[in-house]
């Protein structure tokens, strides 16, 4: 098995850290549009949402070999979800060029799976590629909740067209966990150290 090739027999990770999700992906660039309507101070909306970012390395770990302390890493391939929200803002004040406004959303995320690469690094910084296994799953497909509440600035380009500028937080959901076995890695509940908590 793919676990068997990255730890052999006799040998283990001796040491084994949670992946965190900002530790994999750090930047995440998002696309997307809205559709809605006003009702006076109140405006309604349908949005999609298109976010991705690249994958970055993490260290899972060490694994004893030879007497020496070999450092285990993770590397995650790309992410990607689409997102799927409905959202409600209303206007401090009417009538003006520039609007404060408040406003709220849930929806849901359709994340596809995050897979990766585990490599063992040799002490002088080498990669063993007979110790190299990719493919391994981190979490599965997921279809998530998410809800946030913002706080934000309006300005009217066209009666039809505005711009605008918003800050707030957003709550998503965990993630579905994988059934991927790890206990050779010396990670005896993989979904435990990743346990899909949502983030914010």
């Amino acid at each position: 098995s793919s676990s068997a090739r990255l730890a052999p027999s006799g040998h283990g990770v001796t040491q084994s850290e949670a992946l965190e999700f900002d530790e994999l992906y750090q930047d995440l660039e998002t696309y997307g549009f809205r559709i809605g309507k006003h009702c006076g101070l109140t405006r309604m909306y349908i949005g999609f949402e298109s976010r991705s970012a690249d994958g970055e390395q993490a260290v899972f770990g060490s694994l004893i070999k030879n007497d020496e302390i070999c450092p285990v890493k993770f590397a995650a391939d790309d992410y990607s979800d689409i997102g799927l929200l409905f959202g409600i803002e209303r206007d401090f004040f009417d009538g003006r060029l520039i609007r404060p406004f408040i406003g709220a959303e849930m929806g849901l995320r359709f994340v596809n799976g995050i897979q990766g690469t585990f490599s063992v690094y040799e002490p002088d910084g080498t990669i063993d590629p007979s110790k190299t296994v990719s493919g391994v799953s981190l979490y599965e497909d997921s279809v998530i909740f998410t809800a946030g509440l913002k706080l934000g600035l309006n300005m009217d380009v066209t009666e039809r067209v505005s711009i605008g500028v918003e800050s707030g937080f957003r709550y998503e959901g965990g993630l579905e966990g994988t059934d991927e076995d790890l206990t050779p890695f010396g990670a005896a509940d993989w979904t435990q150290s990743n346990n899909g908590d949502g983030i914010f």
